[in-house]
């Protein structure tokens, strides 16, 4: 919100630079733990956050398609990056892979942040280190309605899912399903999150995101309700590929969602906060899953509760398309 893009990323991709190769070097556990903290920042953390914020704040009417299109690369890099990754581990070893990744970084991402932003300017409706822009507190979110709402769609899909994933051998298991099978059947998740990753922004600028948020969880909802109604192997492909459905809309709905909602101004900052929430739930999801399945709930009962949540989610967010005040006004 203050900080000029180009600096801001290329601080961003130094210091993802930087933890990679500090973790090719590392030989004890502070520069391990050290660069897992930078990789975790920088990369998952700022550059996914910069990459959406900044669509979202210089993108009006175009937002959606805009949003749709950058958030390919995350789409990209799951389906390319594993496979490239884990074949340098096999032939030369994981520091090599990791030297390879800071080298792309540096040789790659760098030098063409800095071209390319050279001449950036930002959109007359943002400011950057403007004294007499309106000040903004991040507290005033909490006496908002709307924010608990839409904190809950931003962190439901990512949390059950994330538990979900960590947990897949016993979901294989209690399904009686090999888990290379399982394994398999992502690429129908992969599939359904990059379509509708990019269709998902032709109807966000048609329609608005508030309006279409609700909808967006029945792919999980339903996919969820497969895994509890049939034991087949090919319930498995459903439900991966239900689930890529939502998490491809989620991504670009979310953001576009808390630009309608709130001034794009203040967006880095109040993202950053959704951002916040997000990664403390797919932090906890594991955890919460585990226990239960320690305290002998069987994952037909997780799938269950899982259902209830994204139920629950799905009939509050109503709101946005009922109450007025919610929805963005277009000219």
């Amino acid at each position: 919100d203050t900080v000029d893009l180009r600096k801001y990323t290329l601080f961003a991709g130094i210091t993802l630079m930087t933890a990679c190769f500090t973790l090719a070097i590392s030989s004890n556990l502070a520069m391990v733990f050290l660069a897992l903290l930078g990789l975790r920042f920088a990369g998952q953390g700022l550059l996914s956050h910069i990459s959406n914020t900044s669509m979202a704040k210089h993108f009006d009417k175009s937002r959606g398609k805009a949003l749709s299109i950058s958030n390919l690369g995350f789409s990209g890099g799951e389906a390319l990056f594993p496979i490239i990754i884990s074949s340098i581990i096999v032939a030369w070893g994981w520091r090599i892979s990791l030297f390879f990744s800071t080298a792309l970084i540096g040789l790659i991402f760098v030098p063409f942040v800095w071209f390319v932003l050279s001449k950036y300017l930002p959109p007359e409706n943002i400011t950057i280190n403007d004294p007499d822009a309106p000040k903004f507190s991040r507290l005033s979110l909490f006496k908002d309605t709307g924010f608990y709402i839409l904190a809950a769609n931003v962190v439901v899909v990512p949390f059950l899912f994330t538990g979900l994933l960590f947990y897949q051998t016993q979901l294989a298991d209690s399904k009686g399903w090999a888990l290379e099978w399982l394994s398999f059947c992502f690429v129908g998740y992969a599939v359904g999150r990059i379509i509708f990753t990019l269709i998902s922004g032709k109807f966000i600028d048609k329609y608005t995101a508030l309006k279409l948020l609700p909808f967006h969880l029945i792919p999980f909802i339903l996919g969820v309700l497969t895994l509890l109604l049939s034991d087949h192997e090919y319930a498995a492909f459903v439900y991966l590929a239900l689930t890529g459905v939502t998490m491809g809309l989620n991504t670009t709905l979310k953001s576009a969602a808390i630009a309608e909602v709130y001034d794009v101004r203040f967006l880095g900052g109040i993202k950053s906060l959704f951002a916040t929430l997000t990664v403390l739930g797919t932090a906890l999801s594991p955890l919460l899953f585990g226990l239960l399945l320690d305290g002998g709930y069987g994952f037909v009962s997780i799938l269950y509760i899982s259902g209830a949540c994204l139920i629950f989610v799905m009939l509050i967010s109503i709101q946005f398309i009922l109450v007025p005040k919610f929805v963005l006004n277009r000219s």
